[in-house]
C-alpha cells in the first residue's frame, strides 16, 4: 500500500512539473541593444578626456538620478558636482576609463549596466570604484535614468 502511495506521489509530481501553464511575453520592436549602450559609455569617457562635460552629461536622461552619500541628486546638482570636484575649468583633473563593464537587459526597455571607474594622470593618485547604471530607451536612444556609484 506505500509503495502505491509514493508511486503515486511520484507520478503527480511528474505529471504536475509538465504541465506549467507557458508564459507569454508581449512582443515588442525593442531588443536591448547591449553593445549600443557599451559603446555609448565609452564614447562618453572621450568627452570627459576632452573636457566636454555637458556632452559627457549627454547619455544622461534629463530626469535621472544620482545616489549620493546624502541622497539622491538630479542631473543639474550632479553637473555642479563633477565640475566642482573633477574639473578646473573646462579640463578634467584626470582621465576617465571604464572597465568590467556588464550589461545586463531588464525587459526590452531597460538595461542594468555595472563596472568599474579609473580615474588616472595629471600626477595625483588613481582613483576608483564601482557603478550601476539603469539605463532607459528613450525617444533619444539609451539614456541613463539611475546612476549609483561609489
Amino acid at each position: 500500500m506505500i509503495k502505491a502511495q509514493v508511486w503515486y506521489v511520484i507520478s503527480l509530481g511528474l505529471l504536475l512539473s509538465y504541465c506549467k501553464p507557458e508564459v507569454k511575453t508581449p512582443d515588442s520592436p525593442h531588443q536591448v541593444d547591449t553593445e549600443l549602450i557599451r559603446q555609448s559609455l565609452l564614447a562618453s569617457t572621450t568627452d570627459w578626456n576632452k573636457g566636454d562635460l555637458d556632452r559627457f552629461l549627454s547619455v544622461y536622461d534629463s530626469a535621472a538620478t544620482f545616489m549620493t552619500a546624502k541622497g539622491l541628486i538630479g542631473l543639474d546638482t550632479l553637473k555642479a558636482h563633477y565640475q566642482k570636484n573633477y574639473f578646473t575649468g573646462t579640463q578634467p583633473k584626470q582621465q576617465l576609463a571604464f572597465q568590467e563593464l556588464q550589461v545586463k537587459p531588464l525587459g526590452n526597455m531597460y538595461a542594468l549596466v555595472t563596472g568599474k571607474f579609473v580615474l588616472t594622470g595629471a600626477g595625483q593618485p588613481e582613483q576608483s570604484g564601482r557603478f550601476s547604471l539603469v539605463f532607459h530607451l528613450t525617444n533619444a536612444g539609451w539614456r541613463i535614468l539611475h546612476d549609483h556609484s561609489s
